[in-house]
């Protein structure tokens, strides 16, 4: 079954027993009219005589016209019978071809044609064939998880489930089901089911989110309105998300867990400070294509000369500064060039 929140299951049984104990079932003129005055009744039986002259002929009327459209869809070929006294004036039917007078038309019985296959036995084995391959996909997100696991479903294939989510996310955040009520537990709910199912825009909304930092699908939401809504720590779970957006391709959240591996900062209670990682993480930056890339380049060469890194190579130091300072002068930043092809001097004086 499909996902829904806690709150959007209760409206909806609500919902069902309000319209159990309230739905009836009204059929207009089946009570008789009461009129004020004797001459509206008259009034009414004029009315309903009409040109026909009487009330049985104008049922007889509308029972022949449905007759007639009945006929009409089922049996649409007619062949006229000639008389001799034709009533029509020109070729132009009339109100008497028309069937409503006299029967003067003998309808031919149109013969049912057979189809493709019932014709064609082997054709409908083979559709029969392709129907029993087609599986329909579960719309439960753990059971979509549990797909990817086995790995009968891409890892990073795009997920239209993911997708819905994050539409009733949006939705729920805009007040588009009600106007006099944000439902943020329902917004968030559908927020973690998309980033759940590997959608890129829910993972980095909720990893933002999580983290305290601003996000575009949830903007008036922060980690404090959903802090109650996610057990143990928020910071550690947000991480988890952040990490998926990163092996996803964002290059933002690349850079905010080298940065944190590098300070030791925002890392939650499961994760602590890694030189090693936070490297790992600036060369993913620059794999794909950050901003700047020389700067990122300079604080890479400055770790390796950091003593107590785990990492240290002076000469491997030496190398990244001078990649440094090649970009640099591509982006057309001679003083940091100098810079840094002096700092690339400096660490292999250190080998000696």
């Amino acid at each position: 079954p499909f996902d829904l929140s806690p709150n959007e299951v209760k409206e909806l049984k609500d919902t069902i027993q309000r319209f159990n104990t309230t739905s009836e079932t009204k059929v207009k003129m089946d009570d008789p009219i009461d009129s004020e005055s004797p001459s509206e009744t008259q009034d009414f039986g004029r009315f309903c005589q009409g040109i026909s002259g009487s009330l049985d002929s104008t049922s007889d009327y509308f029972s022949q016209t449905s007759s007639r459209q009945t006929y009409e869809c089922d049996e649409p070929v007619m062949s006229i019978i000639d008389d001799g006294e034709s009533n029509s004036r020109g070729g132009i039917p009339t109100f008497i071809d028309s069937g409503l007078g006299k029967d003067n038309f003998k309808r031919k019985q149109r013969l049912r044609g057979i189809s493709e296959c019932e014709r064609d036995p082997e054709h409908q084995i083979k559709i029969k064939r392709k129907l029993d391959k087609i599986a329909s996909r579960s719309s439960s997100v753990s059971a979509e998880n549990a797909l990817k696991l086995s790995g009968l479903m891409p890892k990073f294939e795009e997920s239209v489930l993911g997708s819905i989510h994050l539409d009733l996310a949006e939705f729920h955040e805009s007040d588009r089901y009600d106007a006099n009520m944000q439902d943020t537990d329902s917004a968030h709910f559908h927020l973690k089911g998309a980033a759940d199912c590997g959608n890129q825009l829910a993972l980095v909304a909720i990893s933002s989110l999580y983290l305290g930092l601003p996000n575009d699908i949830l903007p008036c939401l922060d980690n404090m309105d959903v802090s109650e809504l996610v057990p143990d720590n928020i910071e550690d779970h947000g991480l988890d998300y952040m990490v998926s957006a990163a092996h996803n391709g964002d290059v933002n959240s690349i850079l905010f867990l080298a940065r944190a591996f590098d300070c030791g900062q925002n890392l939650g209670n499961e994760r602590s400070q890694s030189y090693e990682q936070a490297l790992d993480w600036y060369q993913m930056a620059i794999e794909m294509g950050v901003d700047k890339r020389y700067l990122v380049l300079a604080r890479m060469a400055e770790i390796m000369l950091i003593e107590d890194s785990g990492c240290k190579d002076p000469n491997r130091a030496g190398e990244i500064y001078s990649e440094a300072a090649k970009a640099a002068t591509e982006q057309m930043c001679g003083k940091l060039a100098n810079k840094y092809y002096m700092l690339s001097e400096e660490a292999w004086d250190l080998m000696e």
